[in-house]
Order: structure tokens, then C-alpha cells, then sequence
């Protein structure tokens, strides 16, 4: 008999699978013809939590999780999380970066619903992000690497945020209660950000080296995870994906919110 959690599982498989989530997997497949060194990953993340009234654990699948390769100078330092220490991620990671860096997307924020939209964003330092003053409230991005700045007045306000950040950032409202916005600011585009289903997918990930990933769930304030899955290694939240093999590999990721 299923658990809670297996069932769930099999039923977020079934509705990919009605939506023709699959199609993407058979066009990375023939595009792998043409480079046998890539592979398709897909995650899918859930929520565990236990059931303490039957000693059941109950799991559902976790929107608005970030999931991404960490910035390069990061992805260069030596990987302590896979014993094997199977090198060539960081050079594979360094030429995306440099054939995708002409690329450039603009993120608008705005407080809508009393909430900053759209809540969660992966970009990139070539982005130009965008935050106007809406009537008596006005946004901030709070950065780390990059200095914090605002919309002082009714105007708007484009920047490029040249630095990358190591994790997530917050844009939020200077006064008022909106809830704010997450953003991730990379020099590379490995970075997804989990669907309603859970899931993202990355495309034509490199075959034979240790792939590390970083994983944010800013709407909790502290997290557990773990995988059962072939090639994985877990620690905090960082993982270490390997895959020996082209097509496609699949990961189950749950999480635990540690406080409650």
C-alpha cells in the first residue's frame, strides 16, 4: 500500500504526464542525439510534514522554491559534498555563462493585492530591474552584494545589478505591509524557480561531472532536506547531482520547514 507521500508523488507524475510535461523531456532527448555529453535533470520538491495524531508524514508538492547553480567564482572552489570530486562543472558553467551574457530580460515590480509582483524572480546581473513609486508606497531592493536603493520619488527607477548575489534577495515596500518579493541575482542562467507542481527542468546539463546546486525557500526561515535518489548527495541547502548517463534523470527533493 502507498504511503501519503508516495501517492501524492504518483499523482503529481500523472498530471505532468496529462499536460505533456513529457514533451519536453523527448525534445531534450533528440537534442541529446546531437550532443551525447548533456542530460535533462527535473526536480520536483515537496513539503513534508508529520502527522503527529496517526505517526503518518503527509507531503505535498512546494511552489516558489529557488533551485540554481551557484555564481561561478563560487561553482570554481573545490565541491566538499561529493566524495568523488568529479571536476568540470565550474569551465561548463564559465562558457554558458559567456555565450548567454548578451542575453538581457527587464523585471517591473509593482504592490498589487497587497503584495510586490511578481513574487519570486532568477535573473541575471545583465537584467535591468525596474521598481516604481505606486501613490504613497514605494519599493526597495534589499541587496548583499549590491548596494540597496529605492524610488525616492513618483518616477521610475531602472538599475542593472552588476553584482551577483549569493542568495536570495528581498524587493519590499518602504511603508505599508505588502508582502514582499524574492529575487536572485546570478552571473549565469542555471536558475529556476520550483512551478505549482513543484517541478523545474533544466536542459542539457553536462554528463560525468559533479553538478552543485543551492536550493532557497525564502518563504520559510529554516529548512531540512533530503532525496532517495540515485547520484545525489544532500547537505543544508546545498545538494551535489551526478549522472553517468544522457536522457533524463528525475529527483524527488522534500523539504521540512523547521519551524513550523
Amino acid at each position: 500500500m502507498m504511503t501519503d507521500c508516495e501517492l501524492v508523488r504518483a499523482q503529481v507524475r500523472a498530471i505532468a504526464i496529462s499536460i505533456g510535461l513529457n514533451i519536453v523531456f523527448v525534445n531534450n532527448l533528440l537534442a541529446n542525439e546531437s550532443n551525447p555529453r548533456e542530460f535533462s535533470l527535473k526536480i520536483t520538491v515537496f513539503l513534508e510534514n508529520e502527522n503527529g495524531a496517526n505517526g503518518t508524514t503527509d507531503c505535498s508538492p512546494l511552489p516558489n522554491v529557488f533551485i540554481y547553480a551557484p555564481n561561478t567564482r563560487q561553482a570554481a572552489r573545490k565541491n566538499r559534498l561529493s566524495e568523488f570530486h568529479r571536476v568540470g562543472f565550474s569551465d561548463w558553467l564559465a562558457e554558458r555563462a559567456e555565450a548567454t551574457v548578451e542575453t538581457r530580460k527587464t523585471h517591473r515590480f509593482q504592490i498589487q493585492d497587497g503584495r510586490v509582483s511578481p513574487s519570486r524572480v532568477a535573473g541575471r546581473t545583465t537584467d535591468i530591474w525596474i521598481i516604481p513609486k505606486t501613490g504613497d508606497e514605494s519599493l526597495w531592493i534589499q541587496g548583499i552584494s549590491n548596494p540597496p536603493w529605492t524610488a525616492p520619488s513618483n518616477t521610475e527607477v531602472r538599475r542593472v545589478l552588476a553584482r551577483p548575489e549569493p542568495t536570495t534577495i528581498k524587493v519590499m515596500p518602504t511603508t505599508g505591509n505588502a508582502q514582499p518579493a524574492y529575487i536572485l541575482v546570478l552571473d549565469h542562467p542555471v536558475a529556476q524557480v520550483t512551478n505549482r507542481d513543484g517541478a523545474v527542468v533544466f536542459d542539457a546539463l553536462p554528463v560525468g561531472v559533479d553538478i552543485p546546486l543551492m536550493v532557497s525557500a525564502p518563504q520559510m526561515s529554516g529548512f531540512s532536506m533530503h532525496s532517495k535518489a540515485d547520484g545525489v548527495e544532500v547537505q543544508g541547502s546545498r545538494m551535489v547531482v551526478y549522472s553517468a548517463d544522457v536522457g533524463r534523470k528525475e529527483i524527488d527533493l522534500f523539504i521540512t520547514n523547521l519551524n513550523g
